[in-house]
């Protein structure tokens, strides 16, 4: 199984890889990360919300192809305290769906 995550940064792409069969190709890829706007603007395209905050709202719309997340910078201490729905609701099913690839 593999976990891609994907992050973008203007017109640069990061790509992280954890592959745990070994497959090299990517053609097995069962959850992708999109972390950021950026990444959810140019991978999910018109299927993105109007906001950040409403596409990672309705992150299970999404699954199980795509996990979509903010990006964890110290900028976004902000918006995390005014989303506490995010930890208390999001982040144990990203754990759950990272443990079930595990």
């Amino acid at each position: 199984m593999t976990l891609l995550v994907l992050t973008i940064f203007g017109n640069e792409t990061k790509v992280g890889c954890k592959d745990i069969s070994i497959d090299v190709s990517l053609t097995n890829v069962d959850l992708t990360l999109l972390i950021g706007q950026y990444a959810q603007k140019y991978y999910l395209g018109l299927a993105k919300k109007k906001t950040l905050t409403e596409t990672v709202e309705n992150y299970k719309s999404y699954l199980p192809q795509f996990f979509v997340l903010p990006h964890p910078s110290p900028r976004n201490n902000i918006w995390m305290k005014k989303n506490p729905w995010f930890k208390a609701t999001v982040l144990p099913d990203l754990k759950e769906a990272v443990k079930k690839l595990i």
